[in-house]
């Protein structure tokens, strides 16, 4: 599986070097979504940056996560989870199992060309054909279909590892809201739910010694709300 940075152009616009820095622009400070992230999380994320740079072919590709998690002094096992709760700064060529058809994110577009002491503003992403809304995307659900079945991928993995099926609930609740506020756009909205249940996005739960599961502060407050 190849991962590569989402819009890398935007940090990086040089194709024939790889010069000793990246572009970090300043309108992060508004970025809701950066300031979301914990800070081992934000920490690791400029790591990535700074080592797509290094990629020779200019496309913001990653190593294998062997070789990356070596690099960021970190575990392979801590670094999947992190990935996975990255997953919206990352394109994934191949997301295995979940699905076949699946698209993470829209394509890179290619911003003006640069030369050194220039400057650009970043170019913005096109949207991919068939992304929709959440909320559009429950709308063109047909009558009587659930958003997330029963016996669709989600339950078979919670069932796999043994989580509840009452953390998908909330798990579920947690989307909506988050995904709405964000206005975010996917092509495969059940696919990105499995990812999010994957990588506990919500931070609702957590494994206990005895190999069952338990919930967070967050997790029982979300479990209270929902009464």
């Amino acid at each position: 599986m190849t991962i590569r940075i989402k819009n890398w152009s935007k940090h990086q616009h040089f194709k024939d070097r790889t010069p000793p820095w990246i572009k970090l622009y300043r309108d992060i400070l508004d970025d809701p979504d950066w300031h979301e992230l914990s800070g081992d999380d934000a920490k690791l994320l400029v790591g990535l940056w700074l080592v797509a740079s290094e990629d020779e072919t200019h496309t913001g590709a990653l190593p294998s996560t062997r070789k990356l998690a070596f690099r960021l002094r970190i575990t392979e096992h801590e670094l999947n989870q992190c990935l996975n709760r990255l997953s919206d700064w990352l394109i994934r060529d191949d997301i295995g199992p979940i699905s076949g058809q699946y698209r993470d994110d829209a394509p890179e577009t290619e911003g003006e060309t640069e030369t050194e002491g220039e400057t650009e503003r970043p170019a913005k992403p096109r949207k991919a054909k068939g992304e929709t809304l959440l909320a559009d995307w429950l709308d063109s659900l047909p009558e009587g279909e659930a958003a997330i079945p029963a016996d669709g991928a989600v339950f078979e993995y919670a069932a796999k590892i043994g989580l509840p099926p009452e953390y998908i609930a909330l798990a579920w609740s947690w989307f909506k809201s988050e995904m709405g506020r964000r206005k975010t756009r996917q092509a495969n909205w059940r696919a990105h739910f499995f990812n999010a249940v994957k990588g506990n996005w919500p931070k609702y739960w957590y494994a206990d010694d005895a190999g069952g599961w338990g919930l967070t502060t967050a997790g029982k407050q979300a479990q209270r709300a929902a009464r």
